[in-house]
């Protein structure tokens, strides 16, 4: 069994991993900073409103009160809860890491092949993968954002074939 996440899900695959006995990861974009993604998605938030409705006075700390008071918020459409980003406040991602012993790959994006080059966001993640396991880095060519969720190319592809090799690579080894 292997597991496939991307960006929250990539965290909730690391954290499940142990528990259901899966020894392959697939990692695509994970999210390194819980606390900086619960930030984003506030300001998100604000950002939304203030396009909407551009009279309305509205900060993070206007945000945070609202959620304490069990209101919800709407995210790209989403609507969330304090609880929910209390909850992924709490997340130790670290535990995860270090208790993982199986093969893991994490794919990043890049508008050029950077294949040999582990990013600055990843560094920590994979040299502890590393320690206990295998973790593969796999650079996928392509100009995706995250902010607008568009590609910009059709080379998208590239993410399940080098996602596919990874995993073919790993057990072929085994």
């Amino acid at each position: 069994m292997c597991l496939f996440g991307f960006r929250l899900g990539a965290v909730f695959s690391l954290m499940s991993a142990k528990e259901v006995n899966c020894k392959c990861l697939v990692l695509c974009e994970p999210l390194f900073e819980l606390k900086e993604y619960i930030r984003t998605l506030i300001r998100a938030h604000i950002i939304t409103v203030k396009e909407y409705f551009p009279d309305v006075k509205i900060s993070s700390e206007d945000v945070i009160e609202k959620m304490a008071n069990d209101e919800t918020i709407s995210v790209y459409g989403f609507h969330i809860t304090g609880e929910y980003l209390q909850q992924l406040a709490k997340i130790d991602v670290d535990k995860f890491i270090d208790d993982y012993d199986g093969y893991s790959c994490i794919l990043t994006f890049s508008r050029k092949n950077t294949e040999d080059v582990i990013p600055e966001s990843i560094k920590q993640w994979h040299e502890k993968m590393n320690m206990a396991g295998t973790c593969q880095h796999i650079s996928v060519e392509t100009a995706f954002s995250w902010m607008t969720k568009k590609i910009w190319t059709d080379r998208i592809s590239d993410l399940a074939e080098k996602a596919i090799m990874s995993i073919r690579t790993q057990y072929e080894k085994e």
